[in-house]
């Protein structure tokens, strides 16, 4: 804790940018937003309601690169051609200018189904997350991410180093405290549930975005169109 969320589990200042898909939720994608909201309307009995931090309803995205952000300053992630003390509005600039500069092949839309495959295993203390694991739903869905992902990457002039371990997610919620057994037990009952579902979302043009929290992603742009 202390990034992302305060103990106390307020949110904290967290400014960065990122690229996003926000989850459908009206048309014919929004079937996966409206079972999630099943999440939050359980929120009045879960046992574990105060450990934790829900995200709005309206947050829930699939990230598609993780661009910028505060804490990256020093890592091997941050941009080549971007000063490591240059503020973070000028960054956000920046990335909106080479990413809708760089023109991107993307066969819409972007499929991505929950994995079935996945099992809940966090320890629920410390940054755990309540998430809801996807992947793409099938090999020609695989490389157009993995393109996808490699672009963005070279666009910035990012090493990304994790192109083939990287996997999809929508974030929850952020744990706060210590689960007890009990807890953890309906959490893990509840995610197992739903991932069992294997619901399919088809996503739109990522979106560029800039956040100051968890709680907004701003979209300053879509990726690979000029204002």
């Amino acid at each position: 804790m202390g990034r992302k969320f305060n103990a106390d589990g307020t949110v904290n200042k967290f400014p960065g940018n990122t690229v996003v898909c926000h989850l459908p939720q009206q048309g014919e994608g929004r079937e996966m937003f409206k079972r999630l909201l099943d999440f939050y309307r359980a929120f009045p009995i879960l046992l574990f309601k105060n450990k934790i931090s829900m995200l709005p309803s309206s947050s829930l995205h699939a990230t598609m690169f993780d661009c910028m952000h505060e804490y990256k300053r020093q890592s091997d992630s941050w941009p080549k051609e971007v000063p490591r003390d240059l503020p973070m509005e000028q960054c956000n600039a920046w990335m909106v200018k080479k990413l809708t500069e760089t023109p991107f092949e993307i066969d819409l839309p972007i499929r991505l189904q929950v994995d079935r495959s996945y099992v809940e295993q966090t320890s629920h203390g410390g940054m755990d997350t309540w998430k809801v694991a996807l992947l793409p739903v099938d090999e020609k869905e695989e490389q157009k991410v993995r393109k996808l992902r490699v672009d963005i990457a070279n666009a910035l002039s990012i090493p990304l180093p994790s192109i083939e371990s990287y996997r999809f997610h929508m974030t929850i919620a952020y744990l706060n405290e210590e689960f007890t057994e009990e807890e953890s037990a309906q959490l893990k009952r509840i995610n197992d549930e739903f991932h069992q579902e294997g619901h399919v979302v088809e996503l739109g043009l990522p979106e560029v975005c800039r956040f100051d929290d968890m709680f907004y992603m701003e979209r300053l742009a879509y990726l690979g169109q000029k204002k």
